[in-house]
C-alpha cells in the first residue's frame, strides 16, 4: 500500500491509471514478483504481491520511482509523488488472504467510486471474474487457489458487499491489515529471505533422498490413474517452499502451471496416506537439519 505525498492525488486521469499498470506489468517481469490482485484509487493503491526471490523493496522502489519519474515528465511536475516510504504486511494464512482479495477489490465501492465491484473501475477483479481480459502479467492462479471459481470469488466478494458475512473481527477496514498488539506487530518490507537459497537441482535431490528415489525419475510423469504419487508429492511440496514459485516447479518438472496449482487444491480434498505421512515427516525432518542453508 502507498499514499500520494501530503495526501494529494497519484492518478489524475484515466491514463494515469493504465501508465501505473504499464509500470507495474515491467517490474513483475524485471523482479519476477507476482502480482495477484490491485486497487487503483485516486490518492492510493493497494497490492497483494508474491515476491520468490525475496525483493519486495528493490521491486516497489523500482515501480514507485519510475512511475513518479514519468508523471513528472507528462505533467512539468517536480519532486516526489508518493508520501514516504511504502508500507507492507506479510500475508502467512490462506483465510487472511482470502479475506484480503476482497477488501482490495471492494475498494472502490467501499468509497463511492463503483456501486458493485463488477463495474468498470481500477480493480484486478473484473479480471479474476472474467469480465474483461487480464493482463498478461497478472497472476490468476494464486486468486483462484485462495477464492476458487471466478464465479465463487464474485459470490464471497458480494458476502463482504453486502453484509451477508461479517469481516473478522481483527480485521481492520481502514487498511486492510489485521488489528494486532504493539508486540506482534507483522512485518513490513521484505519478509524474512532464507540465508541461502538453494538451486532447484539440490532441492530435488534433497527431495529424492526423502522420497527413496532418484531425481531424474520425479521429472518424469507417468500416464494412468495413480500414477507418479512421489512425483506429485515433490512437487507439491517444493512449491510450498517460499521462494519458490509455480514457474520454477512446472520447469523441473515439465507441467504447466496450472497443474501446478492444481496439486495444491488435490492435496486438500484427498485424505492423507501411511505413505505420504511418512514422507512428509522425512521431508520436514530434512528442512529441520539443513535450517542453516534454508
Amino acid at each position: 500500500m502507498h499514499r500520494g505525498a501530503r495526501r494529494g492525488p497519484i492518478f489524475t486521469q484515466e491514463a494515469d491509471y493504465a501508465l501505473f499498470l504499464e509500470t507495474l506489468g515491467e517490474a513483475v517481469e524485471r523482479f519476477g514478483i507476482e502480482a495477484h490482485a490491485y486497487s487503483l484509487m485516486p490518492n492510493h493503491y493497494h497490492l497483494l504481491l508474491c515476491t520468490p526471490l525475496g525483493n519486495l523493496s528493490r521491486a516497489m522502489r523500482h515501480l514507485n520511482a519510475v512511475y513518479t519519474q514519468r508523471m513528472n515528465r507528462l505533467y512539468a511536475w517536480d519532486g516526489p509523488l508518493f508520501r514516504g516510504r511504502f508500507k507492507s504486511r506479510l500475508v502467512s494464512d490462506e483465510g487472511y488472504r482470502r479475506e484480503l482479495i476482497a477488501y482490495i477489490h471492494l475498494n472502490p465501492v467501499r468509497a463511492g467510486l463503483a456501486r458493485r465491484p463488477e463495474d468498470p473501475c481500477w480493480t484486478s477483479h473484473r479480471a479474476h471474474v472474467e469480465l474483461e481480459r487480464p493482463p498478461s502479467w497478472l497472476n490468476l492462479l494464486g486468486v483462484r487457489e485462495a477464492t476458487g471459481t471466478p464465479a465463487q470469488l464474485h459470490e464471497f466478494v458480494l458476502t463482504r458487499q453486502t453484509g451477508t458475512e461479517a469481516w473478522p473481527h481483527d480485521m481492520d477496514l481502514e487498511t486492510g491489515w489485521r488489528r494486532t498488539s504493539p508486540n506482534h506487530e507483522p512485518a513490513m518490507g521484505d519478509p524474512p529471505a532464507p540465508l541461502e537459497v538453494l538451486p532447484m537441482e539440490h532441492l530435488l535431490e534433497l527431495m529424492a533422498e526423502v522420497l527413496g528415489t532418484e531425481s531424474a525419475a520425479l521429472r518424469v510423469g507417468r500416464k494412468g490413474r495413480g500414477a507418479g504419487p512421489r512425483r506429485r508429492f515433490a512437487a507439491l511440496h517444493l512449491a510450498n517452499l517460499p521462494y519458490v514459485s509455480r514457474r520454477m516447479v512446472s520447469e523441473a518438472f515439465g507441467m504447466s502451471e496450472q497443474q501446478v496449482s492444481n496439486l495444491r487444491y488435490q492435496a486438500k480434498q484427498a485424505p492423507e496416506t501411511p505413505q505420504t505421512t511418512l514422507w512428509k515427516a522425512r521431508w520436514e525432518l530434512c528442512l529441520k537439519g539443513k535450517s542453516k542453508k534454508f
